[in-house]
């Protein structure tokens, strides 16, 4: 896990990773990206939408768990073992790039269990959001498939994260017409922060909670309807992990379905 020390903190809409020196007793930790951290976050077609989480910590030993509750709350673990309680995030504000990295501690990663809900206010309507290890990242090529392509009456949007803050970095998407294996779309994006700091209540310790993202929507058929997409997303910077999932949102019901990487 890499050491960070913080003497510039930048927030701007293309922010470059920041660093930090990590000071004892801060142990090696594991990234964990929950890929949506928003409270009542307005949406397309006047939804709005929360997300919201549970942990369970199968281990009697107390397990250091970031970022914790946002300021002014000074309580960052929680309870230490056998109970399921809320995972607390630092929601995403407006004009910040979407997502929240988690950090558990190494030691103890296996034994945290955790589950994310997005939850749409005016319909009920509930999806389950994926929670992405870091072992989970690609550093090569990936698939998304069986995408429904878009309409007047769906909507979908493709969004590709970094698990490291300190890398930016550039990937391509090409989308392709399954059946026919015809190229609809090819571009290149970059990933981009508007980073946020944890630190600890004493200060001996700070930590990035945004990860670098990409979010792509699309409105209009990429190819006639009854066809099925499938996404290829490929890393173009060397040494960079990325992951990414596809959201297919009805527009009247706001119903969500998930296409995540097989």
């Amino acid at each position: 896990m890499k050491r960070y020390l913080f003497a510039i903190i930048v927030v701007a809409a293309t922010t470059v990773g920041a660093h930090a020196q990590r000071i004892p007793p801060l142990p090696d930790m594991e990234r964990i990206l929950l890929p949506i951290t928003v409270v009542d976050a307005p949406g397309a077609f006047g939804s709005s939408w929360s997300s919201q989480g549970s942990q369970f910590r199968n281990v009697d030993n107390s397990v250091a768990v970031l970022p914790g509750c946002e300021p002014p709350c000074d309580d960052p673990t929680g309870p230490s073992s056998q109970n399921t309680f809320g995972i607390e995030f630092f929601r995403t504000r407006p004009g910040e790039t979407t997502g929240s990295i988690m950090y558990v501690e190494r030691a103890f990663a296996a034994d945290v269990y955790l589950s994310l809900l997005l939850r749409e206010a005016s319909t009920g309507e509930t999806v389950e959001l994926p929670v992405v290890r870091e072992e989970s990242f690609f550093k090569h090529k990936f698939q998304i498939l069986d995408v429904t392509n878009p309409a007047p009456v769906k909507r979908i949007t493709l969004r590709v994260y970094g698990i490291d803050p300190d890398v930016l970095g550039r990937v391509e998407v090409r989308v392709f017409v399954e059946g026919t294996e015809q190229l609809a779309r090819d571009d290149i994006y970059d990933l981009q922060v508007v980073q946020r700091i944890y630190s600890n209540p004493a200060g001996t310790y700070s930590v990035p909670v945004r990860p670098p993202v990409v979010e792509i929507s699309y409105y209009a058929p990429l190819t006639d309807a009854p066809y099925l997409l499938r996404f290829e997303i490929e890393p173009l910077t060397p040494g960079m992990a990325i992951w990414g999932f596809v959201s297919v949102t009805d527009n009247a019901t706001q119903h969500v379905t998930l296409r995540t990487p097989g």
